[in-house]
């Protein structure tokens, strides 16, 4: 995977590990330091504007906005900081693990056995905009009340609260990347999040005020399947986690992922993985 120098990954396999925290509100006017840090450097500014410069590029945050710094890239002030602005920090590091690739949103499911949702790393945005009022905000806040109580057994929770809300800076990522989807990646995210519902034209109707003709149309000239089919794998795909990893009958199964008839689920689930949910269930833990 190639990587822009200057971006940061969060990864799902290691927590973080807080350096600091603290909070400020600047007594004078003064001019970002010029330094070289081992660690990375998270800003919010609540009050005023901040101007810093990574590498050549120069960033400007205001109220409501924030900035990542990567560690081993040098960043500087050129502007005065003004007396009274204030601002959070947070020095941390990252488990940098490029081996596993980016994650990939919902809306583009693997349908196949052995998916490694779970060992990947996602892109944190290099700045961010508007975050008061938001679920980061509330998780940097949370973080920051931990970090100032005297709980001898603080540190427990620090790095995972941190985790919490490097993931929430993702999230808030991953919502401007949703508002640029095409249609029909709009779709898929819908019929993944109505996945164990029992499929309606009518309803996808509704959600996009489009003919369903159209919406079909769009769809599989864009996915290669239709709408249905697509549904139908997103099911399968949910059965085979539930097949693998729980002692659940296939009738719970079923039920589960949306099919009240067992021997209707059972063909689909032929029709799709090539042999019986049973079958299935016997084979995969022996696969590769």
């Amino acid at each position: 995977m190639i990587q822009n120098e200057e971006e940061l990954w969060l990864s799902t396999a290691a927590l973080p590990r807080i350096e600091e925290m603290g909070f400020i509100t600047a007594p004078m006017d003064f001019i970002h330091a010029d330094r070289v840090l081992d660690f990375h450097v998270f800003i919010y500014v609540t009050k005023g504007e901040i101007t810093v410069t990574e590498k050549e590029t120069d960033y400007r945050i205001g109220p409501g906005e924030a900035l990542f710094l990567k560690a081993g890239i040098r960043h500087y002030g050129k502007k005065k900081i003004l007396a009274g602005t204030a601002w959070f920090y947070i020095h941390f590091r990252l488990e940098q693990e490029s081996r596993y690739g980016e994650f990939v949103p919902s809306s583009r499911p693997a349908f196949h056995e052995g998916c490694r949702e779970a060992l990947c790393q996602a892109l944190l945005p290099k700045t961010l905009q508007n975050l008061s009022g938001t679920q980061a905000e509330s998780r940097l806040l949370e973080l920051w009340n931990v970090c100032k109580n005297s709980d001898p057994f603080r540190n427990f929770t620090l790095n995972y609260l941190l985790y919490g809300f490097l993931r929430e800076c993702v999230l808030l990522r991953f919502h401007d990347l949703l508002k640029e989807m095409s249609l029909a990646d709009q779709i898929a995210l819908y019929l993944e999040r109505h996945a164990c519902e029992r499929f309606s034209s009518r309803k996808l109707e509704k959600e996009f005020f489009l003919s369903y003709k159209y919406l079909a149309s769009v769809f599989k000239k864009e996915k290669g399947m239709s709408v249905g089919e697509y549904h139908t794998r997103i099911r399968v795909q949910r059965a085979c986690g539930m097949l693998r990893g729980t002692s659940m009958r296939i009738s719970e199964v079923s039920e589960e992922v949306g099919y009240p008839d067992p021997l209707y689920f059972s063909r689909v689930f032929r029709q799709i993985m090539g042999m019986g949910p049973r079958e299935w269930r016997r084979k995969i833990p022996f696969q590769n």
